[in-house]
């Protein structure tokens, strides 16, 4: 648009030069040179409008002027789902129906929960990772590692206190409060939410989770992806998404998949080229599950969104659960080796890349202490102390490779994403505070050759 209104200003100064000589000019040409010289203007407009898509093709916008009944809400919402890309619904809040009552605001929670305590997250940087203390990496310095440690301290407190008490401000404390709507609420504001049910999608529609999301100016959530369908609807205030496409989150580190951390980005390398869609009151963003995003207040803000668990979540934790062929008894060489020997073998089949040194630099070298040193004091399982391969291991090596298959899971990054959060947590378990250094050392070896027979 900015070319053809210069390219039109660039004309408009011919004119103006020239006058009558550009005139005579023009009246000179015949009718096919100048539907020519239209065709041309036309292409290049085309051109123009096609680079800016492919820039911000990661963002669809739509109004929601469009949609006059709840059947088409409904259609609409699967077709959002269906494109498997973020999708911003400006003043989506109001055409879906009223997804929350219309009274809803800061001001008419701080009323209604009076007497609610809700747990509040408060630090002196408004960067907030979040830190889960159920992962099975909760020591952050385990293995010679330097996991960040919790950066937030945890209170429980009214909202009125939470947003108008000025010690807050005073000692420079920046304030998340968020949680389930189970948590946060009363059962008559939950309530007012049920009308968000209609962004509850998949066979298991039933099993959905709506939470709330209050915070102060400058909040951010670094970072990170979710495994769920994300519908996120802006009740009061603004907040700025920045999005990477799922491609481009290839270049991103992310924490280890088995750390307190798993699911946020260790930095901000590989970012650089997100897009931002900054959200206000009454707009709903739908955003694909393992998108890439990092979310900032602006202002007070106070927003609810619904979570409903993704196919691809739900058969990666399939995968999961499947029994592992190894026994403890084996002593720990001999599991190792046979644990190489697996997922290299589990590659293969599967179609799936396995470079675990690769994989070592993307997810561990920022956070090893040890880095210089670890393979100069380790020294790795030879692959002749793998365990004969039997029909049971054959069979446990072919039910992984169909769960991680990308055809059943239709989405090849993603698979790879999951295999090697699957290859974390099986070195993890048989090589316990060795496995980063197995993960280091150990990716040149083809253990499988030694093992596989059948």
């Amino acid at each position: 648009v900015l070319l053809l209104l210069l390219l039109l200003l660039f004309l408009l100064l011919l004119l103006l030069i020239m006058g009558k000589r550009f005139v005579g000019v023009l009246a000179e040409m015949n009718w096919t040179r100048l539907s020519l010289i239209a065709l041309a203007l036309a292409v290049v407009a085309v051109v123009v409008v096609s680079m800016q898509s492919t820039v911000h093709n990661s963002v669809r916008i739509i109004k929601s002027s469009q949609y006059t009944t709840r059947e088409s809400i409904s259609n609409e919402i699967n077709n959002i789902v269906s494109r498997g890309i973020p999708t911003l619904i400006r003043g989506g809040g109001a055409a879906f129906g009223g997804v929350v009552g219309s009274e809803w605001s800061l001001s008419y929670l701080k009323s209604a929960l009076d007497s609610h305590f809700l747990p509040v997250k408060f630090h002196r940087s408004g960067s907030l990772l979040y830190y889960n203390e159920d992962q099975p990496l909760s020591t952050p310095t385990r293995c010679g590692l330097d996991i960040p440690q919790k950066s937030y301290k945890e209170a429980k407190a009214t909202l009125k206190t939470i947003v108008d008490d000025l010690k807050w401000d005073k000692d420079g404390l920046f304030r998340y409060c968020a949680g389930p709507s189970d948590v946060m609420l009363t059962d008559q504001l939950k309530r007012d939410l049920e009308p968000l049910k209609m962004f509850s999608i998949g066979e298991n529609s039933e099993e959905f989770h709506v939470n709330v999301w209050i915070g102060n100016d400058n909040v951010t959530a670094m970072w990170h992806y979710d495994t769920s369908n994300n519908f996120y609807v802006m009740v009061e205030g603004a907040k700025t998404f920045s999005l990477l496409n799922r491609r481009g989150s290839q270049k991103v580190s992310w924490f280890p998949s088995v750390s307190t951390l798993y699911r946020q980005a260790i930095d901000k390398e590989g970012t650089d080229t997100a897009v931002n869609i900054t959200l206000y009151a009454g707009d709903i963003l739908y955003l694909p599950p393992y998108w890439p995003h990092q979310v900032t207040s602006h202002g007070w803000s106070l927003a609810v969104n619904v979570w409903s668990n993704s196919e691809l979540f739900l058969k990666f934790d399939q995968c999961f659960l499947l029994p592992l062929p190894f026994e403890q008894s084996w002593g720990t060489e001999a599991l190792v080796s046979t644990a190489l020997a697996y997922i290299q073998s589990l590659s293969r089949m599967a179609g799936l890349p396995l470079d675990l040194s690769l994989l070592y630099a993307q997810r561990y070298a920022k956070v090893d202490n040890e880095i210089a040193t670890r393979c100069n004091t380790f020294t790795c399982p030879s692959a002749a102390a793998a365990r004969q391969w039997t029909a049971h291991m054959n069979e446990s090596l072919l039910s992984h490779s169909r769960c991680f298959s990308p055809d059943r899971l239709s989405d090849k990054d993603v698979a790879s994403l999951y295999f090697h959060n699957f290859v974390e947590f099986v070195l993890l378990m048989v090589a316990e505070d060795d496995f980063v250094s197995v993960l280091k050392c150990c990716g040149g070896g083809d253990y499988s050759k030694q093992c596989l027979h059948s």
